[in-house]
């Protein structure tokens, strides 16, 4: 009920405008989905990769000590604009977070994980592993499983009737660390990046990249073909950036369908509520496998 009424929420609150043939449904913007399935995912050797990250990243952090970086600047700041999922550990800055793709590679991330070694470098922020925290984002990367297209990085999809559609989206579990916020984007200063870069006056790296949206300021640095550099509305969305393995579990797989209308909640006032019933006191525990 949770992630129903979290993601149809998100859905409604985007402005409907003319499709774009991205994640779309026979050829209308999607503005909702009706959930078939969500299934916990139990892969014990994943898990443990993701709890040694975790822990690495405290031992860095704390120079040799376990560390907490909820004191953080950028935590501070994450605590003040808060993300569209919930927080799982404040001194991980650790949230549940959305990736969507088609089931081939779902099967593959499911199974032995992303691998950053082999990404793709076509991103905005280089060859990153990416996550968003608004599902209206993540769908846009689900292609068509009738013809392979309509999604980001693909041809848009021609389909008449895909209604039928069974799509599947990854719910992360990932720990950001001490992430770097990106409010102005410059194509020259983050294409083909590795990594985020080095915090000021140091060469320790952050841990991660939050791409801020036009929603919190951000601009787009953007070189003309034929002008010079002018200033432009930055990402839609917020989007969340991992440059190294191991550092996001994959803890749910949703399958669901696109709907051309809205989809009614009885439960969106309640979102709050619904989270602590879903997780409880329990953030910081394993899953029961």
């Amino acid at each position: 009920m949770f992630f129903s009424a979290l993601f149809n929420q998100q859905f409604a609150q985007k402005v409907k405008g003319s499709s774009s043939g991205i994640g779309c449904i026979n050829g209308k913007q999607t503005l909702g989905i009706d959930i078939l399935q969500i299934n916990r995912v139990k892969n014990v050797p994943l898990w443990k990769r993701y709890c040694l990250k975790r822990q690495k990243m405290k031992l860095a952090s704390g120079k040799g000590q376990s560390y907490t970086f909820k004191g953080f600047k950028n935590s501070i700041y994450l605590q003040k604009h808060k993300m569209k999922t919930p927080i799982l550990d404040e001194d991980m800055n650790e949230y549940w977070l959305f990736h969507g793709a088609s089931w081939d590679t779902i099967r593959i991330l499911l199974t032995t994980g992303y691998d950053n070694r082999i990404g793709s470098l076509d991103g905005k922020f280089g060859g990153g592993f990416y996550l968003a925290d608004d599902v209206t984002l993540s769908n846009r990367y689900i292609p068509c499983t009738k013809c392979g297209g309509g999604a980001i990085f693909r041809s848009n999809c021609m389909c008449k009737d895909n209604s039928a559609n069974e799509y599947g989206l990854v719910v992360y579990r990932a720990s950001l660390g001490d992430p770097q916020i990106v409010h102005m984007y410059d194509s020259q200063e983050w294409k083909k990046a590795r990594r985020p870069h080095c915090k000021p006056h140091t060469d320790e790296v952050y841990d991660s990249v939050v791409a801020e949206s036009r929603e919190n300021g951000a601009r787009s640095r953007v070189k003309g073909r034929f002008t010079g550099f002018s200033i432009k509305e930055g990402l839609k969305s917020r989007e969340m950036i991992l440059y190294e393995n191991d550092q996001a579990y994959p803890e749910f797989i949703i399958k669901f369908r696109r709907k051309e209308t809205k989809v009614s909640q009885p439960f969106f006032s309640h979102l709050g509520s619904l989270w602590h019933r879903v997780v409880g006191n329990n953030r910081m525990n394993e899953p029961q496998f």
